[in-house]
This record gives structure tokens, C-alpha cells and sequence, in this order.
């Protein structure tokens, strides 16, 4: 996953896709439409808690992500009934 260091995802890995159901669809990056991006935040709030960059930075973490509510983010005209 890539994210911006406001950590708004712009895009996502094969795996996360397979693992998780995150197409990179849900994520279509435009810098005209940032409030309507979908934040790292928004999955996993662990990602850009401060108190966990230290861990981030030198030891690694294993972190949760919940997509229960990812729909709700995501511009669903935009996609195909497949891609849903």
C-alpha cells in the first residue's frame, strides 16, 4: 500500500487485493478531489497513530485492518457491478 504522508492511500498490492478485497479502484488518486480520497486512517487507525512510529520505523508491527466500512468511502458509480 502506498500512502501520502497525510496518509491518503493512492495505491494498493496484488496481495492486499487478494487478501482483502482492496481493489486499487477504491483508491483512484486525483489531487482535484482530496477530501474524497480514502485515508490509511480510515482501515487502520493503528498506521498513523504517533504513538506506534517508532515501532514502524525500526522494529516492525503487525497491524489490523478493518474494511467493514470501506463502502461507505468508496465512489461506487465509478465501478463496475463485477469490481463491487
Amino acid at each position: 500500500m502506498l500512502a501520502s504522508h497525510i496518509g491518503l492511500i493512492s495505491n494498493v498490492t496484488r496481495g492486499l487485493y487478494f487478501s482483502l478485497g482492496l481493489s486499487s479502484k477504491f483508491f483512484d488518486y486525483s489531487p482535484d478531489a482530496l477530501l474524497s480520497q480514502i485515508s490509511a486512517e480510515k482501515i487502520c487507525a493503528d498506521l498513523l497513530d504517533p504513538g506506534y512510529s517508532d515501532a514502524f520505523e525500526h522494529e516492525g508491527m503487525v497491524v489490523q485492518f478493518n474494511t467493514k466500512k470501506i463502502m461507505q468511502f468508496v465512489e461506487t458509480e465509478k465501478l463496475s457491478h463485477e469490481e463491487l
